[in-house]
């Protein structure tokens, strides 16, 4: 543990204390130890946010996958089992978004993927 030392009266105290336990005088200004409180309050949050970002963009990623397939599947079925040719010729541009959509859910997830293994991947997304 952290300690400082009292410059009146030499009492140790807790680096926490802004003034001394024993005499009273000042260690630290309130702005410093606001400063300790805050820095490490942020290092702790920092790693907390970031693993539920991550989690967030990964299942970002799987619903955005999830969505793409289903949405091909569709279409592709309205391609393939559509009455007449006109039907199965306005389901390609529907193919074509949801396939690119499957392609920029599978992008994300291994975009964040990437992000955490700290791997050097580039992905064009």
């Amino acid at each position: 543990m952290n300690t400082i030392k009292c410059p009146n009266c030499g009492n140790i105290n807790s680096n926490k204390n802004i003034k001394c336990e024993n005499c009273g005088t000042q260690l630290i200004t309130e702005e410093q130890f606001r400063d300790k409180d805050l820095e490490s309050n942020t290092q702790f949050n920092l790693v907390d946010n970031d693993k539920i970002d991550a989690f967030i963009d990964i299942f970002i990623g799987i619903t955005t996958t999830i969505g793409g397939i289903i949405f091909s599947g569709l279409s592709s079925m309205i391609i393939f089992k559509g009455v007449d040719n006109f039907t199965k010729i306005i389901g390609i541009p529907f193919l074509i978004c949801g396939l690119s959509v499957l392609i920029f859910g599978i992008s994300l997830i291994v975009k964040r993927i990437n992000k955490n293994r700290n791997t050097n991947i580039m992905l064009m997304v």
